[in-house]
């Protein structure tokens, strides 16, 4: 039917997404070269295209560059091979050498040692075969076929063979998609639609640029601390220092737990190879520093934000990826979940992605803020409002954080959303998170203290529509134009129409102040609004609609013919109108805000 919703059923989306995750794991086989090759890809990507900067042909770059990855990663390969060879010949003289460091402990190294023998004690029981008890047997000599060159050598070669086959399935992929990648894109934007193909092919574009760039920094980071891990290794006199370098910038692509696994080997090692306990400290305080400056300065200097995942996102990642794929998609993790971040980020078709995986918060502070208001969690919402504070002016805090709160919890009140006694108790909180500001904004003289001596001639009058809301919007304001010198008098929600009214008095030294948290209290501001221009026809009045997206349309007519009214939705812009009409008052005079807008331009 025509207007109908075009979108599939949640039901057939959640089907959809169990036959891909079963496809992804039982045919890895599969999957797992694609995944590997398009990764490769975009990681050699950018050197592709600096190569062709500097003059060379498409295709030569591709092989050049593809050919110069090939032979580092076999270089690699031997230097591993070797140096693990090399290990495994010197670990019983490693062995005899940490069981003598451990006697030099006492008693805990004696308690460790008697461990170790009594777990290979135990090992060896258990792999010896049953005792056999003593029967007649007839003795039969066989005499085996002679050995054939395939036997022998066939089960050591098919792994090794299998590993080759699949290496050379990737690079044949690689080179497919480095060739053939505009060509892929363009299927890949005929695929998410051809509607738009201008929005689509950009968004495509910036996404594969995205994710290249920051698998090409990520490998380039990785590579510089697998560097200076083996600098410093060798440095200190380490065995395979180059083989605890490689495997380092290796497992540090595994989130979280890679490098500190890493950091196990060669610290044990040291244990081993040294007499003294120096070189093992060195090792793990240079490792926890040399961490510490490339995870918390480098690497958020290089990446920023574009591709940030949130840590909940890296664990889970880990444990799918793993397995789907196993050690393979452990290593793969972080690089195949910032791809999905980036698609979700310039694809709105998969703007899920970035919204489950994606570093950036959820929700808005100011909904983050009534969410736990609603759940009670006092801990938590005074850690947002912490967080949220700090750095930024009292005027920003109140409008884009409490006002908002403030103004949801008053709407789902309006709406039949929100009992009444617990928006009553979200309105309290709030009222003390505002004072707790308040004092601690002037504590550190982000606001001026409230002004002492001599009153001065203009009077702010703060009259609340009814609700306690809009006591709470009142307080917040009170507190930005405190120490300008004005005496700030505010009634409260339970002061009837006629008592604000002869709060305002008949002098012409007032600015009122009107305060409404919308919707629930606007029938009363209009009325307050009646009544005030009723007796006092001249008196300046801001009128505060606090956190609405428009000015009412009936209270907008009222108003039009009022020079001496501002309407304002934000506790800023109060501030400010109230600061422009206390100019214009002198004692036994007002000027009209025509001629205070004229001497002020």
């Amino acid at each position: 039917m025509d207007g109908g919703d075009s979108r599939p059923p949640r039901l057939l989306s959640v089907a959809a997404g169990v036959i891909v995750v079963a496809a992804l794991h039982f045919a890895r086989g599969l999957f797992l070269p694609l995944a590997l090759a398009a990764l490769l890809s975009l990681l050699l990507l950018p050197m592709v295209r600096f190569v062709q900067r500097l003059g060379g042909g498409r295709l030569f770059s591709i092989l050049g560059v593809v050919l110069t990855f090939s032979l580092v990663l076999g270089a690699i390969t031997w230097v591993t091979v070797r140096q693990g060879a090399r290990l495994v010949r010197q670990l019983p003289e490693y062995r005899v050498r940490v069981l003598a460091k451990a006697e030099a402990l006492g008693p805990v190294g004696r308690a460790l040692t008697d461990a170790q023998k009594a777990l290979e004690e135990l090992g060896g029981e258990m792999a010896a075969p049953e005792r056999e008890k003593p029967l007649p047997v007839t003795r039969v000599e066989v005499v085996p076929p002679p050995a054939r060159f395939f036997d022998l050598v066939g089960p050591a070669l098919i792994p090794v063979f299998q590993s080759l086959g699949t290496t050379f399935f990737v690079l044949i992929l690689i080179i497919f998609f480095l060739v053939y990648h505009v060509d892929l894109r363009d299927r890949l934007v005929h695929l998410v639609g051809d509607t738009r193909v201008n929005l689509t092919t950009q968004t495509m574009t910036e996404a594969v640029a995205s994710v290249s760039r920051y698998l090409f920094l990520l490998s380039v980071v990785n590579v510089v601390f697998g560097a200076l891990v083996t600098l410093g290794l060798v440095a200190l006199g380490l065995p395979n220092a180059l083989l605890w370098g490689m495997l380092a910038a290796l497992l540090r692509f595994v989130p979280y737990v890679g490098t500190w696994v890493a950091a196990l080997m060669p610290l044990l090692l040291s244990v081993a190879v040294f007499d003294r306990w120096g070189p093992a400290v060195a090792i793990l305080s240079g490792w926890i520093v040399v961490e510490f400056v490339i995870a918390n300065v480098v690497e958020p200097w290089i990446y920023g934000a574009h591709t940030g995942l949130s840590p909940l996102a890296v664990i889970l990642a880990a444990f799918f990826w793993t397995w789907i794929w196993g050690g393979t998609g452990l290593l793969l993790a972080i690089p195949l979940t910032v791809s999905l971040v980036v698609v979700g980020k310039n694809i709105p078709r998969f703007e899920f992605l970035q919204t489950l995986l994606g570093s950036e918060a959820a929700l808005e502070p100011k909904v983050q803020l009534y969410h736990r208001l609603l759940a009670r969690d006092q801990h938590e919402t005074e850690a947002l409002v912490d967080q949220f504070q700090a750095g930024r002016p009292p005027q920003e805090v109140y409008d884009r954080l409490i006002l908002p709160a403030l103004s949801l919890a008053e709407s789902d009140r309006y709406r039949g959303l929100l009992e009444e006694e617990r928006e009553a108790a979200i309105v309290g909180q709030l009222k003390d998170i505002v004072e707790d500001l308040g004092e601690r904004f002037e504590e550190e003289g982000r606001l001026p203290a409230t002004a002492a001596g001599t009153p001065s001639a203009v009077r702010i009058v703060g009259l609340p529509a009814g609700n306690p809301a809009d006591s709470v919007a009142l307080q917040m304001l009170t507190r930005l134009i405190a120490g300008k010198g004005w005496r700030v008098e505010a009634a409260s929600e339970q002061t009837t129409a006629g008592q604000k009214v002869d709060l305002v008095g008949s002098s012409g030294d007032a600015v009122v102040v009107l305060s409404s948290v919308s919707p629930s209290s606007l029938m009363q501001v209009r009325y307050l609004y009646k009544r005030i221009r009723r007796e006092r026809p001249k008196v300046p009045i801001v009128l505060g609609l606090w956190a609405v997206e428009r000015e009412p349309v009936g209270l907008k007519s009222r108003t039009a013919s009022d020079e001496n009214i501002r309407i304002v939705r934000s506790l800023g812009e109060a501030a400010d109108q109230i600061r422009q009409f206390a100019q214009s008052i002198v004692p036994g005079r007002t000027r009209p805000p025509t001629e205070l807008h004229a001497a002020s331009r």
